[in-house]
């Protein structure tokens, strides 16, 4: 992971993770592999692989994959705030310099701005009838590149059935029309339920 903020390298050094610029290195898991509930954990896999990027330790004896050890440790949560209070509660207990700022009313512009300056995000959208959520890592003005943790969505929003899960979803490409049309309910793309990950200075102990 490469460095930004210079000004803050001081504090940097002097905590667990570094905040991290380059959405390329986010790593992949797939839901299916967790060990429980895989079907309804895209919400706690995408927390997980944020959390990775981000170099933040969670200790566990039970488990050995991040997503198990956020569901040993939380289980699974649904809601926005608590799936950011998730990472939070993680990184605060890391001493680590980044925080999950959930929008509710984020906007395309905002999406984009994020990744254009190589910072990845979760959203949550309409991708099946019931919701959900997977990490954006890129946008090249025509599609975006997402870390998927369910496989390959075939683009309908509400979709039933919307999921080839026999591949993998790292580095996938979505059409920016079809994945835009499913991040945003009222068509003026000013509503998503977005995940930003923003620079935090510790307190020192």
């Amino acid at each position: 992971m490469r460095l930004i903020f210079p000004t803050l390298l001081a504090l940097v050094l002097a905590t667990e993770s570094v905040y991290a610029g380059d959405a390329s290195d986010v790593p992949y898991y797939r839901q299916y592999d967790n060990l429980e509930r895989g079907g309804s954990a895209c919400n706690i896999t995408s927390v997980a692989m944020m959390v990775d990027y981000f170099g933040i330790a969670l200790d566990s004896a039970n488990v050995t994959r991040t997503p198990d050890k956020i569901y040993d440790r939380f289980g699974i949560k649904y809601n926005p705030e608590e799936l950011a209070a998730i990472f939070n509660i993680i990184a605060r207990e890391a001493n680590a310099n980044v925080r999950d700022v959930f929008y509710e009313r984020g906007t395309i512009a905002q999406l984009r701005g994020e990744l254009a300056n190589g910072n990845p995000v979760i959203v949550h959208g309409w991708f099946t009838k019931p919701g959900h959520i997977m990490v954006v890592t890129g946008f090249d003005g025509e599609s975006y590149t997402v870390n998927d943790p369910a496989g390959r969505w075939n683009l309908k929003k509400w979709g039933a059935n919307s999921y080839d899960t026999s591949v993998s979803g790292q580095s996938i490409k979505y059409p920016a029309a079809e994945f835009e049309y499913a991040i945003n309910d009222n068509g003026t793309g000013d509503d998503l339920w977005l995940h930003v990950f923003e620079p935090f200075e510790p307190t020192a102990n």
